[in-house]
């Protein structure tokens, strides 16, 4: 299932979403069908490391943010060509959350391996527009 070339087709490209959605949902998979893999579990985690080792099999620059996003960069193929990335909300607005059981995002976030600096800033000078 790894991928360097480019796709060719649509059809080439919707058979390999296709393909990475069904081994994503190898992970976390609930025995009675379907998927769970909840923010910060072991199930999560391991399909964030799963998908790093597979973008880094693909040639992206990967990297974690220190609430374990996952981002995968690719360089453009011409030179000073700009850089787009789009992104989730704001640490601010989602600090205080809890789940069911009243773990807060933050001790979730700390028990999966992310926060409190683990993963360092990483400095972006490559980016153009955010939304």
């Amino acid at each position: 299932m790894s991928r360097t070339k480019p796709f060719t087709s649509l059809t080439g490209l919707a058979g390999y979403t296709e393909e990475m959605i069904e081994w994503l949902a190898l992970y976390g998979a609930d025995p009675e069908g379907g998927v769970t893999r909840l923010l910060y579990t072991p199930s999560w985690v391991e399909a964030q490391r799963a998908l790093e080792r597979k973008m880094k099999e693909t040639g992206l620059d990967v990297f974690y943010d220190d609430a374990g996003n996952l981002f995968g960069r690719l360089e453009a193929g011409s030179p000073g060509a700009g850089t787009i990335v789009t992104g989730m909300a704001s640490y601010q607005q989602i600090e205080n959350i809890k789940d069911a059981q009243g773990i807060s995002f933050k001790e979730a976030m700390r028990a999966a391996g992310f926060g409190a600096g683990s993963h360092g800033v990483r400095r972006r000078d490559d980016i153009q527009a955010f939304s």
